[in-house]
């Protein structure tokens, strides 16, 4: 298993896609992941739906990992209703090498997303965690339910762990609680 090094410049990103339901959309991440020499980028608003099947028709499931043609690897969790609107959805595309150190990861339906990665440091793992907090039409007990969900994952980590929640949060502010 390889390790990312933390000593070294490691990128990250996030980007909201707005949608990558759409013929040719997924073809730009990848592009735009090397322009900015990217390791790790959080896409928000993929739009996949379930349906049995990811919505580009490549015969994965709902929530999935996927190998591009250009090496990286995309983690992505969509709508898990039967007949769901193209809307939410996330993912996050992760490099060769990012790849290669990933330890689990474990969708939270279509709003939450997280990874582990190794890292070259003893017992110090990166976590990452793509996010899409519910808009403003939710009722506030999904909003809340989201924000539930996301505090109880923070609060299992490890003290020693580096963790990074990124993602589109819909402008909702002090919601974290951060540990010792």
């Amino acid at each position: 298993m390889n390790l990312l090094m933390l000593r070294k410049i490691f990128r990250l990103g996030t980007w909201n896609a707005r949608t990558l339901n759409q013929t040719g959309e997924l073809k730009e991440v990848p592009r735009e992941f090397n322009v900015y020499k990217l390791a790790i980028l959080g896409i928000t608003e993929t739009t996949w739906t379930c349906n049995g099947r990811l919505a580009l028709d490549t015969g994965e499931t709902c929530n999935g990992r996927l190998t591009l043609d250009t090496v990286e690897t995309m983690l992505y969790s969509g709508h898990e209703e039967e007949q769901a609107n193209h809307s939410e959805g996330l993912g996050i595309m992760v490099s060769r090498k990012a790849a290669k150190a990933l330890l689990e990861w474990s969708p939270e339906g279509s709003t939450i997303v997280p990874a582990m990665f190794k890292t070259n440091k003893k017992k110090i793992n990166l976590r990452v965690t793509n996010c899409y907090a519910p808009t403003n039409e939710k009722g506030e007990g999904e909003k809340e339910h989201f924000y539930s969900r996301l505090q109880d994952m923070l609060e299992k980590s490890k003290a020693k762990d580096i963790t990074i929640i990124m993602g589109d949060f819909n402008a909702q502010i002090g919601f974290i609680c951060l540990l010792d």
